[in-house]
C-alpha cells in the first residue's frame, strides 16, 4: 500500500485571499464571510495536467493572476483548497477562473462568478475534469473558454458561470472525510483497483445512460475506458476517468436508468472513450467528496502499481532510434493512442519484447499516424488488443506467433464478437463451442477464422500452452 503525501492543501497569504474584502465600501454591518474553493482533479498527475493557474477578479477589478502552481509530486498535492475572505458587503461580486496546463498547453478552463454569502463559511467545488478537455482555446496570450459567452465547463457541459452551487463548508468535505491536516485522516477512490473489477456496459447514447444494475446502490461505480496511454488513470490493462456520483458533476440515478455526463456519449463516438465501465462492489460509490488515489493525493492510501514493465517497453521503442522527439513518444506519434510510457502499461511490454520496431518519422499530431507507419501500427494495435485479453503466458505467445490469424479475426466482425465472448467466459478453442455458441453461429467464415487462431496456437506454443 501506497500513503499519499501529507501536504494538504494551500494556505496563500492575506494579500492573496483578501482580494474581495480589499475591494469597496461597507454597506451593510453583516460579518463578513469566507468562502473555500476546492481544487482536484479526475486524471493522472502530471502526466494529464501538470500545473494551475487562478485569477480572482472583483466588480470587474482585476487582480494579478497566481504563478502557475505546479502540482502532483514534487508541487502542490490535491485535493487542495484556498479560501476567499469576503468583505462586509454581501453584494459584492467575485469571479474565479482556473485553468490547468500540461506542458504549457491550456487543459481546461472553470469560470465562477458569485458572491461570497456573508456570516457564513461556504465551499465552491472547481473540478479539473478530463470531460472538459479541448474546451479552452490557446490565444497565445490568456486562454479563453470555447463556451458561448458567460459560460465555461463542467462535466463536459457548457454552463452559466453564475450557475455554481454553494453549501456550507464542513470538515470531510473535500479530503474523503479527513480533516485535511494529515493524510491519515481521509480517504481517497482507488481508480484502479476499484474499477478493474468491474464489466463494460451497453450505453444508450440518444439519451446517453446505462440500465440500473441490481445490488447495493452505494457500491456503484463508473469509470470511462480510454486508450492506453492516453488520458486517464491507468492500470494494467485499462486506463479510466472515474466518474463521480453526483447530477452536477457526473452520474446520477433517473428511475430505471443511470444517466451519464452527454459528453462522454460523444466521445465514444469520437473513439476516445473505448467503453463504460460499471462496477457494483466492492467499494463504495465514488462521492466527490472523494479524491482519487494517486501520488497526487493529499489524502489516504492506495496501490501503488509497479513500472518495471513499462520500463522494459520504454527501451524497446527506444530501439527504433527515433531523433525527432523521445523515443517513446515518437511511436505515440506513430500510433495515436499508443501511449508515451507515462502510465503502467504491462502488455505493451509483453507486445514489444518481440515486436521489430522500425524508424517512425515525425508527425505534427497524434490524430493522423504518419503513412509510412501504418502498417506497424496496425500490427501492434493487434498485438496490444491480444495482450489485453491474456490470461496467461500461452495466450502471449498465441498473440506473437499467430499474429495472421489473429489480424484476420480482428478484421472480421463476426469473428471479433466470437473472441470478445471467449474473452468474457475465459475460453479458448473448441472450449468456447458451448458458452459462445450463439456467437459461432452467426457465421460459417468467422467461426472458421476463430477455429484458425486455435489451430495456429496448437501448432505454434505447445510447450506454452499444454493441456491448454
Amino acid at each position: 500500500m501506497r500513503r499519499a503525501g501529507t501536504e494538504s492543501g494551500w494556505l496563500v497569504a492575506a494579500a492573496a485571499l483578501a482580494l474581495i474584502g480589499a475591494l469597496g465600501c461597507s454597506k451593510t454591518e453583516e460579518e463578513p464571510g469566507r468562502m473555500v474553493l476546492s481544487l482536484y482533479a479526475d486524471m493522472a498527475i502530471p502526466k494529464d495536467v501538470d500545473s494551475i493557474q487562478i485569477e480572482v477578479l472583483s466588480d470587474g477589478a482585476l487582480r494579478p493572476p497566481t504563478d502557475a502552481f505546479k502540482i502532483g509530486p514534487g508541487g502542490h498535492l490535491l485535493p487542495a483548497t484556498l479560501a476567499l475572505v469576503g468583505n462586509d458587503d454581501p453584494t459584492t461580486t467575485a469571479t474565479v477562473t482556473v485553468w490547468s496546463f500540461s506542458n504549457g498547453v491550456p487543459r481546461t478552463l472553470r469560470r465562477v462568478v458569485t458572491q461570497v454569502p456573508p456570516a457564513r463559511l461556504s465551499l465552491l467545488r472547481v473540478p479539473i475534469q478530463w470531460l472538459c478537455e479541448g474546451n479552452v482555446k490557446d490565444t497565445g496570450g490568456v486562454p479563453i473558454s470555447k463556451c458561448p459567452e458567460g459560460e465555461s465547463c463542467v462535466a463536459g457541459k457548457c454552463v452559466e458561470d453564475t450557475d455554481n452551487p454553494l453549501p456550507g463548508y464542513g470538515t470531510g468535505d473535500v479530503f474523503g472525510g479527513g480533516d485535511g491536516t494529515d493524510a491519515s485522516t481521509g480517504t481517497c477512490f482507488d481508480t484502479v483497483t476499484c474499477l478493474d473489477q468491474g464489466f463494460d456496459v451497453a450505453v444508450k447514447t440518444s439519451d446517453c445512460s446505462i440500465a440500473l444494475p441490481s445490488g447495493d446502490p452505494e457500491k456503484i461505480n463508473l469509470g470511462l475506458v480510454t486508450e492506453l496511454g492516453d488520458a486517464g488513470i491507468c492500470g494494467r490493462k485499462d486506463c479510466y476517468v472515474p466518474l463521480d456520483k453526483s447530477e452536477l458533476f457526473g452520474w446520477y440515478v433517473a428511475g430505471s436508468r443511470i444517466m451519464l455526463p452527454g459528453e462522454a456519449c460523444k466521445r465514444i463516438t469520437e473513439g476516445s472513450v473505448t467503453a463504460v465501465r460499471l462496477a457494483t462492489g466492492p467499494c463504495a460509490s465514488k462521492q466527490i467528496e472523494i479524491p482519487t488515489c494517486g501520488p497526487w493525493s493529499s489524502v489516504g492510501t492506495y496501490t501503488e502499481q509497479s513500472s518495471k514493465e513499462c520500463d522494459r517497453l520504454c527501451t524497446a521503442v527506444a530501439s527504433s532510434k527515433c531523433s525527432d522527439d523521445t523515443a517513446a513518444k515518437c511511436f505515440a506519434r506513430c500510433y495515436p493512442g499508443a501511449g508515451v510510457c507515462d502510465a503502467i502499461i504491462d502488455d505493451y511490454a509483453k507486445c514489444g519484447e518481440g515486436f521489430a520496431f522500425k524508424p517512425c518519422p515525425g508527425n505534427q499530431g497524434r490524430t493522423e499516424p504518419a503513412p509510412e507507419c501504418t502498417a506497424q501500427a496496425e500490427r501492434f494495435q493487434v498485438c496490444r488488443k491480444c495482450a489485453r485479453a491474456a490470461l496467461d503466458e500461452c495466450d502471449y505467445c498465441t498473440c506473437r506467433s499467430c499474429e495472421t490469424a489473429v489480424t484476420a479475426c480482428d478484421a472480421n466482425p463476426a469473428c471479433a464478437k466470437i473472441v470478445a465472448c471467449a474473452e468474457r467466459v475465459h475460453c479458448r478453442g473448441k472450449a468456447c463451442d458451448t458458452p459462445c455458441q450463439a456467437e459461432l453461429a452467426v457465421s460459417t467464415a468467422a467461426a472458421q477464422l476463430f477455429q484458425a487462431i486455435g489451430d495456429c496456437r496448437t501448432a505454434s506454443c505447445a510447450g506454452t500452452c499444454t493441456g491448454k
